[in-house]
């Protein structure tokens, strides 16, 4: 029997609100150009309804088509806070405390390196060292340099 490969992990920066937001979008927004599905995984649903938003403003000239559902969608972009694959996703972007439950049903996962503040910063630490423990191929992904506009 053949074993399963681990999903490639790509951490994003996120030393400040700004860099986190820019990560987010710019990462959702190149997976919705190639026309591959993406999950975001939000912690909570305020987090969701915020994403939500924010990615019906972004980029500033347009926007990024998605839902926010709890159930199964056919959407290429897809916001949940459920701890399922709503969309059939093979990436996933990370935006919980934790491991995503179904993380190894993934192919690649999008994960901020939280560094905005401690709790979260060692919160990004610790899923760095079970995804290395997991013998997954980790990359740190540089900054991205746009200006995203919360508001």
């Amino acid at each position: 029997m053949q074993e399963k490969n681990s999903p490639s992990i790509h951490f994003l920066p996120a030393k400040n609100v700004r860099e986190k937001l820019t990560s987010i979008c710019e990462t959702v927004r190149q997976h919705f150009a190639k026309q591959k599905r993406i999950l975001i995984a939000a912690p909570n649903e305020e987090a969701a309804r915020y994403l939500n938003a924010l990615l019906w403003k972004q980029p500033e000239e347009s926007f990024l088509p998605h839902i926010w559902s709890e159930s199964q969608t056919e959407e290429c972009v897809a916001i949940t806070f459920s701890k399922n694959n709503v969309n059939q996703a093979a990436v996933l972007l990370n935006l919980c405390p934790s491991v995503h439950s179904e993380w190894d049903s993934f192919e690649q996962i999008y994960d901020l390196f939280d560094e905005t503040d401690p709790e979260k910063q060692k919160a990004s630490e610790s899923r760095h060292v079970y995804y290395t423990e997991k013998g997954c191929q980790i990359h740190f992904e540089p900054p991205i340099h746009l200006e995203v506009n919360d508001r």
